[in-house]
C-alpha cells in the first residue's frame, strides 16, 4: 500500500500556536508588505529587492518564537477510562475523538485564550475549530483512510480530497473574516462553523466512499485501546469480550467492538503503534489546519 503525502496544501511552513486550527483572520498589515519596485526608474537593478539597513541587535532583543502547543499525554488509564465512558454510544469513535480534541485545548488553554482574543472569537469557537481541524487532518492521512476502507484510493480521488480542503477552506475563510470584521453575532459564526464541518464531511464521504461507521473507526484511531498488545502477540490486539487476540485482515491490529461489527473497518481501536504516529503527525496537522484561515492564501 502506497504512502501518500499528508500535507496537501502548499506553504505550510508557519508554526501553529494552538491545536490543529488556529484561525488567522487578520490580513497582513501594510507595514509587513514590501512595496512593489518602481519600473519607471529603469534598469534591472530597479527590480531588485533592497535589503533594509538595520543593524542586528542582541539575541535577547529578537522576538521570541511563539510557544508550541503540547500534545496530550495519553496514559493507558486515560484511554481505558475513555473506552468505558463511550461504550454503548452510537458513535464511540467520534466521542473519543472529541474528548481527545477537548483534552488538547484544555492542556493548552492559555494559548487557546490568547488565540481567541487575537481573532475576535470565543474560546468555545476555538475549541470547535480545533476539533474540526484535527478531523480534517485525520481524513487527509491517506494511508490510514485506505486501511479503514480496505482498498487503495485512485490518484484522482486523493487529488479530489485535497481540493475539497481548499474549497471548503477558501469559502469558510472569506465568510468568517467578513463576519468578524462586521461584528456579526456569535450565533452566525457558529452557524458558519457547523455548515463548514457538514460540507467537508459530505464531500469526504462522497469522494472516498467511506461509510459513517468506517468514519467513526477512523476518528477513533488508537484512542480507545486500553493497553498495548499482549506480550508475544506482535501485531495483535485483544478482544475485550473474549480476551483472545484479534487480527485485522487489512494489516493493522485493532480491538473489535463487542457490541457492533464494523465489517471491513475491523472495529474501532488501533493498536498502540499508531499512538507514535499520532504524536509525530500532530504538528503536521497543526500546519495543515492553520492554513485553513491564515495569511490570506
Amino acid at each position: 500500500m502506497r504512502r501518500t503525502p499528508v500535507l496537501i496544501v502548499a506553504g505550510l511552513g508557519a508554526a501553529c500556536a494552538i491545536a490543529a486550527v488556529l484561525w488567522k483572520l487578520r490580513e497582513p498589515s501594510a507595514s509587513s508588505v514590501a512595496p512593489a519596485p518602481d519600473e519607471g526608474q529603469g534598469g534591472a537593478s530597479a527590480a531588485l529587492p533592497v535589503r533594509p539597513k538595520v543593524e542586528p541587535g542582541p539575541v535577547s532583543a529578537r522576538p521570541a518564537r511563539p510557544p508550541e502547543p503540547r500534545p496530550p499525554q495519553l496514559t493507558p488509564q486515560w484511554r481505558a477510562e475513555l473506552t468505558e465512558k463511550v461504550a454503548g454510544l452510537a458513535r464511540p469513535g467520534e466521542a473519543a475523538f472529541t474528548a481527545y480534541a477537548d483534552r488538547f485545548v484544555d492542556d493548552n488553554l492559555a494559548l487557546a485564550e490568547e488565540q481567541a482574543r487575537a481573532e475576535g472569537l470565543s474560546v468555545p469557537e476555538v475549541r470547535a475549530l480545533t476539533r474540526m481541524g484535527l478531523m480534517v487532518m485525520t481524513t487527509q492521512r491517506m494511508q490510514e483512510v485506505e486501511e479503514i476502507l480496505g482498498r487503495d484510493l485512485p490518484p484522482e480521488k486523493e487529488e479530489a480530497l485535497g481540493k475539497l480542503v481548499q474549497e471548503v477552506n477558501g469559502d469558510f475563510k472569506t465568510r468568517m473574516r467578513g463576519l468578524v470584521k462586521n461584528g456579526a453575532p456569535e450565533s452566525e459564526r457558529w452557524e458558519l462553523i457547523s455548515a463548514a464541518d457538514a460540507r467537508y464531511r459530505e464531500g469526504f464521504f462522497q469522494t472516498s466512499g467511506m461509510t459513517p461507521d468506517q468514519f467513526d473507526d477512523l476518528l477513533a484511531g488508537d484512542l480507545l485501546l486500553p493497553g498495548s498488545p499482549p506480550a508475544g502477540a506482535a501485531g495483535e490486539a485483544t478482544d475485550p469480550a473474549s480476551g483472545t487476540p484479534s487480527r485485522c485482515p487489512h494489516g493493522r491490529a485493532r480491538i473489535r467492538s463487542a457490541t457492533a461489527n464494523r465489517g471491513k473497518s475491523c472495529g474501532w481501536a488501533l493498536a498502540g503503534a499508531q499512538l507514535v504516529r499520532r504524536r509525530a503527525a500532530f504538528f503536521r496537522g497543526c500546519h495543515l489546519a492553520r492554513r485553513m484561515l491564515c495569511h490570506g492564501a
